[in-house]
């Protein structure tokens, strides 16, 4: 038997032992079968199941997301796989539950592409009862099975792809769908449309919009993308995909080579939650049975078609008229962008953030706010967008009483500063910078003293704008290489004017 080292020999069994108290994340026996069913919730549009990741040297209790179409076998978040561990010899990792099995080989891990798992985490604390989204399981690790899914209930259910069959899944559900195709780690689903011609449909379990090829909806005459004679299957299916979910308008890219068809949908939670439903892309087939007569919304029909039209009067009227709609923040995005293009006075713009702030939790508005403000601070246009910048700021600060991030309040007065600086203001500037040196994040403090060193510069005082710059650039704190390259110049720029006696000076003299 391998021997744990001591970073994990008295740690591991009891968390182990923990972990088989918790139910859902319940280990079972090693030489339980593949696959099995699993307990699914969705939130932030992502299917999430609870489960234990274990190999002999390292156990994880928490959620992890489903995606179908995700092109790595598992991804785990940047923190957790710094302890990710194999035992000499071992060659994969299991993800468990109770009634649940399946082993991702060890050169399948790898660390999470992008920043889903945090934020995702972060924003569904409370709902998860703080228990961690730490991994993402995708297709490489999926694709050997038969998906049976119905988020209704909560269930999602593996089976190795051989032990399942076209004919029983179309006795047991109402219509069966062949000729699948699978091309590049993505699933094809046959759809016809307008009368008879046919096309594809990418599966998808991620995100929760069903999108529909723009140009296709244009030629035919439905740029909101409500187009009528959808099918699952051939053109004699009797099972409508029309009216069973708004369809939103989007460019679509062109379709993979060797689909014998054009793209029209990509499909989202909005369409499958409607079904029960067993896809098995390695048999070619897809047997569903809808369990709700309808999951079409006026809320995101109307939101669809103002945003493929990129219509800021139809985006403010859909947000008016569905103040609470889930698509509420993603449509106040896009009017915020689209007032950017248009260089919308800072009241509209402010008006637009307020539409997102009204759906959002109040642990989250500080960040909420900072996110647009940030974003402008780094922009090419940032001198142009002063105003908006600083009532941005002025707007996120409101909210750091109970916020979870409060430590945001730094970075804002560095933006805040920062701005005033830029209109000229030295004075409002230094009090920012001041207040940004008494909330410290240590990582921040050379960027900190380099601000002040500008702002001291500004206001004539050269010999503590000297001594800023000089500690900004000292060894013991960080400093982006273009701000290094500035403090650098401001010393050039200042030396001239010290005294040459300046016990500053003197002291570089004296380390020369």
């Amino acid at each position: 038997m391998n021997r744990l080292s001591s970073k994990f020999r008295f740690g591991f069994p009891l968390a182990w032992a923990l972990a088989l108290a918790l139910g859902p994340a319940a280990a079972p026996a090693a030489e339980a079968p593949l696959g099995g069913r699993l307990s699914v919730k969705v939130h932030g549009d992502r299917v999430l199941a609870r489960v234990a990741m274990r190999t002999e040297l390292f156990l994880k209790d928490s959620y992890i997301v489903i995606d179908f179409a995700r092109p790595t076998a598992l991804e785990m978040h940047q923190n957790l796989i710094q302890s990710l561990a194999f035992a000499e010899g071992e060659q994969s990792l299991q993800v468990l539950a109770e009634g649940f099995r399946i082993e991702v080989p060890r050169e399948g891990v790898v660390q999470e592409v992008g920043q889903l798992l945090g934020p995702l985490t972060a924003r569904y604390a409370n709902e998860l009862e703080n228990i961690e989204i730490t991994a993402i399981l995708g297709w490489p690790a999926l694709r050997g099975f038969s998906l049976g899914m119905n988020l209704a209930e909560g269930e999602l259910t593996l089976a190795p792809f051989q032990e399942a069959s076209a004919e029983q899944a179309g006795q047991r559900l109402r219509t069966l769908v062949q000729g699948l195709r699978i091309l590049d780690g993505r699933v094809y689903i046959p759809v016809s449309y307008a009368g008879g011609e046919s096309a594809y449909m990418v599966f998808g379990n991620a995100g929760y919009h069903s999108y529909i090829d723009q140009a296709t909806a244009q030629r035919l005459g439905k740029p909101a993308g409500d187009l009528d004679g959808i099918l699952f299957g051939a053109a004699d299916s009797q099972e409508p995909l029309s009216g069973m979910a708004a369809l939103f308008p989007v460019p679509f890219e062109a379709p993979p080579e060797g689909l014998d068809g054009d793209l029209l949908l990509r499909s989202g939670l909005s369409l499958w939650s409607a079904y029960r439903l067993e896809l098995n892309p390695n048999a070619g087939y897809l047997a569903l049975a809808p369990v709700l007569d309808s999951n079409y919304s006026q809320a995101d029909f109307a939101f669809y078609a103002a945003a493929a039209a990129r219509d800021r009067v139809a985006l403010r009227t859909y947000i008016e008229g569905h103040p609470a709609d889930r698509n509420v923040e993603e449509a106040a995005a896009l009017l915020f962008e689209l007032g950017l293009a248009a260089d919308a006075p800072v009241a509209e713009q402010m008006q637009t953030i307020a539409y997102g702030l009204a759906v959002t939790p109040e642990r989250r508005k500080l960040e909420y706010v900072a996110g647009f403000a940030g974003a402008l601070i780094n922009s090419e246009r940032k001198d142009a967008r002063t105003a908006l910048i600083l009532a941005l700021c002025e707007e996120a600060m409101r909210h750091i009483a109970r916020s979870e991030k409060p430590a945001l309040r730094q970075q804002l007065q560095l933006m805040m500063g920062d701005r005033h600086l830029a209109q000229g203001d030295a004075h409002q500037a230094w009090k920012y910078f001041l207040a940004a040196a008494f909330n410290g994040d240590p990582r921040l403090d050379g960027i900190v003293r380099h601000e002040l060193g500008r702002a001291y510069e500004a206001l004539g005082r050269h010999r503590r704008a000297y001594s800023s710059y000089k500690r900004a650039l000292s060894k013991f704190v960080g400093l982006p290489p273009e701000m290094q390259t500035s403090a650098q110049a401001g010393l050039e720029r200042l030396r001239p004017l010290l005294n040459a006696d300046d016990p500053l000076l003197r002291q570089e003299r004296d380390d020369a």
